[in-house]
Protein backbone atom coordinates (compact mmCIF):
# COMPACT_ATOMS: atom_id res chain seq x y z
CA UNK A 1 0.00 0.00 0.00
CA UNK A 2 3.01 2.22 0.37
CA UNK A 3 4.03 2.03 -3.44
CA UNK A 4 0.40 3.39 -3.97
CA UNK A 5 0.40 6.10 -1.91
CA UNK A 6 3.92 7.08 -3.41
CA UNK A 7 2.57 6.98 -7.01
CA UNK A 8 -0.95 8.69 -6.58
CA UNK A 9 1.45 11.54 -4.63
CA UNK A 10 3.58 11.60 -7.87
CA UNK A 11 0.36 11.63 -10.06
CA UNK A 12 -0.80 15.04 -7.81
CA UNK A 13 2.79 16.50 -8.41
CA UNK A 14 2.69 16.22 -12.31
CA UNK A 15 -0.40 17.28 -12.59
CA UNK A 16 0.21 20.16 -10.52
CA UNK A 17 3.09 21.11 -12.62
CA UNK A 18 1.01 20.70 -15.47
CA UNK A 19 -2.11 23.33 -15.10
CA UNK A 20 -0.61 26.09 -16.66
CA UNK A 21 -1.13 24.79 -20.12
CA UNK A 22 -4.68 25.42 -19.60
CA UNK A 23 -6.42 25.68 -23.17
CA UNK A 24 -10.09 24.28 -22.58
CA UNK A 25 -12.10 25.24 -19.13
CA UNK A 26 -15.02 23.07 -18.15
CA UNK A 27 -16.62 21.24 -15.30
CA UNK A 28 -17.02 17.81 -15.06
CA UNK A 29 -19.70 16.19 -12.63
CA UNK A 30 -19.34 12.47 -12.76
CA UNK A 31 -21.89 9.87 -10.26
CA UNK A 32 -21.64 6.12 -10.23
CA UNK A 33 -23.31 3.13 -8.84
CA UNK A 34 -21.09 -0.24 -8.70
CA UNK A 35 -19.86 -2.98 -6.16
CA UNK A 36 -16.66 -2.80 -3.59
CA UNK A 37 -14.87 -5.99 -2.66
CA UNK A 38 -12.36 -5.26 0.64
CA UNK A 39 -9.13 -6.31 1.04
CA UNK A 40 -8.93 -6.98 4.53
CA UNK A 41 -7.63 -10.75 5.09
CA UNK A 42 -9.30 -10.13 8.96
CA UNK A 43 -11.28 -8.00 10.81
CA UNK A 44 -10.05 -6.22 14.67
CA UNK A 45 -11.06 -7.93 18.13
CA UNK A 46 -14.31 -5.32 18.51
CA UNK A 47 -16.39 -6.31 15.42
CA UNK A 48 -16.89 -9.82 16.92
CA UNK A 49 -19.58 -11.14 14.50
CA UNK A 50 -16.99 -11.16 12.46
CA UNK A 51 -14.05 -11.67 14.61
CA UNK A 52 -15.50 -15.16 15.55
CA UNK A 53 -16.95 -16.31 12.16
CA UNK A 54 -14.64 -15.96 9.09
CA UNK A 55 -17.33 -17.60 7.29
CA UNK A 56 -19.61 -14.83 8.27
CA UNK A 57 -16.21 -11.57 7.84
CA UNK A 58 -15.86 -13.33 3.87
CA UNK A 59 -19.53 -11.92 3.32
CA UNK A 60 -19.11 -8.59 4.92
CA UNK A 61 -16.45 -7.81 2.40
CA UNK A 62 -19.23 -7.34 -0.64
CA UNK A 63 -20.99 -4.00 -0.69
CA UNK A 64 -22.32 -1.51 -2.67
CA UNK A 65 -20.04 1.31 -3.44
CA UNK A 66 -21.84 5.26 -5.08
CA UNK A 67 -19.05 7.55 -5.98
CA UNK A 68 -19.06 11.79 -6.80
CA UNK A 69 -16.74 13.15 -8.71
CA UNK A 70 -15.47 16.84 -9.55
CA UNK A 71 -13.09 18.21 -12.01
CA UNK A 72 -12.76 21.77 -12.80
CA UNK A 73 -10.62 21.18 -16.43
CA UNK A 74 -7.92 23.64 -16.95
CA UNK A 75 -7.24 21.78 -20.24
CA UNK A 76 -8.33 18.98 -22.24
CA UNK A 77 -6.43 16.34 -20.69
CA UNK A 78 -6.04 17.69 -17.14
CA UNK A 79 -8.57 18.61 -14.01
CA UNK A 80 -8.73 18.79 -10.52
CA UNK A 81 -11.49 18.87 -7.72
CA UNK A 82 -12.37 16.43 -5.46
CA UNK A 83 -13.84 12.79 -5.18
CA UNK A 84 -16.66 11.19 -2.40
CA UNK A 85 -17.23 7.94 -2.15
CA UNK A 86 -19.61 5.63 0.38
CA UNK A 87 -19.07 1.94 0.58
CA UNK A 88 -22.10 0.14 2.40
CA UNK A 89 -22.24 -3.55 3.23
CA UNK A 90 -25.37 -5.27 5.38
CA UNK A 91 -24.79 -8.89 6.74
CA UNK A 92 -26.87 -10.74 9.11
CA UNK A 93 -25.97 -13.95 10.65
CA UNK A 94 -28.70 -16.81 9.70
CA UNK A 95 -28.13 -18.85 12.63
CA UNK A 96 -27.95 -16.75 15.10
CA UNK A 97 -31.38 -14.89 15.62
CA UNK A 98 -30.56 -11.00 15.43
CA UNK A 99 -26.80 -11.27 14.78
CA UNK A 100 -25.80 -8.93 12.17
CA UNK A 101 -23.45 -5.68 10.76
CA UNK A 102 -24.14 -2.27 9.00
CA UNK A 103 -20.71 -1.22 7.64
CA UNK A 104 -20.53 2.12 6.27
CA UNK A 105 -17.26 3.77 5.02
CA UNK A 106 -17.31 7.02 3.71
CA UNK A 107 -14.16 8.88 1.75
CA UNK A 108 -13.69 12.99 0.79
CA UNK A 109 -10.48 13.78 -0.88
CA UNK A 110 -8.96 16.33 -3.52
CA UNK A 111 -8.14 14.61 -6.23
CA UNK A 112 -6.28 15.07 -9.92
CA UNK A 113 -7.44 13.49 -13.26
CA UNK A 114 -5.23 13.03 -16.20
CA UNK A 115 -7.52 11.90 -19.75
CA UNK A 116 -6.09 9.87 -22.89
CA UNK A 117 -8.10 10.36 -25.52
CA UNK A 118 -8.38 7.52 -28.44
CA UNK A 119 -10.83 9.99 -30.63
CA UNK A 120 -13.61 12.84 -29.80
CA UNK A 121 -16.38 10.61 -28.37
CA UNK A 122 -13.84 8.39 -25.87
CA UNK A 123 -11.51 8.48 -23.87
CA UNK A 124 -9.88 6.92 -20.95
CA UNK A 125 -8.50 8.68 -17.59
CA UNK A 126 -6.86 8.05 -14.41
CA UNK A 127 -7.59 10.26 -11.14
CA UNK A 128 -5.38 10.18 -8.14
CA UNK A 129 -7.10 11.33 -4.58
CA UNK A 130 -5.54 11.63 -0.96
CA UNK A 131 -7.74 12.80 1.58
CA UNK A 132 -9.96 11.78 4.86
CA UNK A 133 -11.82 8.42 5.24
CA UNK A 134 -14.08 7.10 8.36
CA UNK A 135 -15.55 3.66 9.26
CA UNK A 136 -18.74 3.31 10.79
CA UNK A 137 -20.26 -0.60 11.81
CA UNK A 138 -23.36 -0.81 13.89
CA UNK A 139 -23.20 -4.39 15.52
CA UNK A 140 -26.13 -6.06 16.58
CA UNK A 141 -25.46 -9.39 19.02
CA UNK A 142 -27.35 -12.05 20.16
CA UNK A 143 -27.58 -11.64 23.97
CA UNK A 144 -26.74 -15.17 26.02
CA UNK A 145 -29.81 -16.27 27.76
CA UNK A 146 -30.49 -15.30 31.24
CA UNK A 147 -29.99 -17.23 34.51
CA UNK A 148 -32.77 -17.47 35.42
CA UNK A 149 -34.82 -16.97 32.28
CA UNK A 150 -36.19 -13.19 32.24
CA UNK A 151 -39.14 -12.46 29.64
CA UNK A 152 -37.88 -8.95 30.12
CA UNK A 153 -34.52 -8.94 29.26
CA UNK A 154 -33.29 -8.07 25.70
CA UNK A 155 -32.51 -10.92 23.11
CA UNK A 156 -29.91 -9.00 21.47
CA UNK A 157 -27.06 -6.33 22.20
CA UNK A 158 -26.33 -3.34 19.82
CA UNK A 159 -23.29 -0.73 19.87
CA UNK A 160 -21.64 1.51 16.88
CA UNK A 161 -18.11 1.75 16.55
CA UNK A 162 -16.47 4.56 14.88
CA UNK A 163 -13.06 5.55 13.44
CA UNK A 164 -10.95 7.74 10.55
CA UNK A 165 -7.70 7.75 9.30
CA UNK A 166 -5.67 9.38 6.03
CA UNK A 167 -7.67 7.82 2.78
CA UNK A 168 -6.20 7.63 -0.82
CA UNK A 169 -6.88 5.70 -3.72
CA UNK A 170 -6.46 5.39 -7.82
CA UNK A 171 -9.32 5.14 -10.29
CA UNK A 172 -8.77 4.39 -13.97
CA UNK A 173 -11.92 4.99 -16.48
CA UNK A 174 -13.14 5.05 -19.38
CA UNK A 175 -15.87 8.17 -20.75
CA UNK A 176 -17.75 7.14 -23.99
CA UNK A 177 -19.24 10.75 -25.13
CA UNK A 178 -23.21 10.88 -25.91
CA UNK A 179 -23.32 14.39 -26.66
CA UNK A 180 -21.73 17.71 -25.66
CA UNK A 181 -22.92 17.24 -22.10
CA UNK A 182 -23.27 13.94 -20.95
CA UNK A 183 -20.97 10.59 -21.10
CA UNK A 184 -21.21 7.28 -19.66
CA UNK A 185 -18.33 6.54 -17.62
CA UNK A 186 -16.93 2.84 -16.56
CA UNK A 187 -14.19 2.88 -13.91
CA UNK A 188 -12.48 0.67 -11.57
CA UNK A 189 -9.84 1.21 -8.67
CA UNK A 190 -8.91 0.92 -5.27
CA UNK A 191 -9.02 2.87 -2.52
CA UNK A 192 -9.43 2.78 1.19
CA UNK A 193 -6.79 3.91 4.37
CA UNK A 194 -6.00 1.70 7.72
CA UNK A 195 -7.80 2.75 10.92
CA UNK A 196 -5.62 2.06 14.03
CA UNK A 197 -8.21 3.29 16.73
CA UNK A 198 -12.44 3.31 17.33
CA UNK A 199 -14.48 4.80 19.37
CA UNK A 200 -17.26 3.76 21.29
CA UNK A 201 -19.46 6.74 22.32
CA UNK A 202 -17.11 8.84 25.02
CA UNK A 203 -14.34 5.81 24.56
CA UNK A 204 -11.63 4.94 22.33
CA UNK A 205 -9.53 1.53 21.84
CA UNK A 206 -6.42 1.03 20.58
CA UNK A 207 -6.66 -1.65 18.22
CA UNK A 208 -4.40 -5.15 18.19
CA UNK A 209 -5.49 -5.48 14.88
CA UNK A 210 -6.00 -2.38 12.54
CA UNK A 211 -8.85 -2.72 10.91
CA UNK A 212 -7.93 -2.73 6.54
CA UNK A 213 -10.58 -0.54 4.65
CA UNK A 214 -8.93 -0.78 1.35
CA UNK A 215 -11.32 -2.12 -1.20
CA UNK A 216 -11.37 -2.78 -5.10
CA UNK A 217 -14.34 -1.73 -6.81
CA UNK A 218 -16.17 -1.51 -9.93
CA UNK A 219 -18.68 1.36 -11.20
CA UNK A 220 -21.21 2.37 -13.90
CA UNK A 221 -22.27 6.10 -14.32
CA UNK A 222 -22.70 9.52 -16.12
CA UNK A 223 -20.52 12.53 -16.46
CA UNK A 224 -21.94 15.78 -17.04
CA UNK A 225 -19.81 18.91 -18.78
CA UNK A 226 -20.64 22.28 -18.17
Amino acid sequence: MKRLKYLILLTLLILGQSYMVAQTKSHDFTLSLGYGYRLASKTNEHFTNQFEDSKYFSKTKHGLTLDFDYEYRYSKTFGFGFKASAFNSYSALGDTLGSKDDLYIFYFGPSAKYDFYLDNKSNFYIRGSIGYISLRNSITEAAPPSIPPNPMASSTDSRTYSGSSLGYGLDIGYNYRLNDFLSLDFNTGILGGTVSKLKYGEDEFKLDNNENLFRLHIGFGAKISL
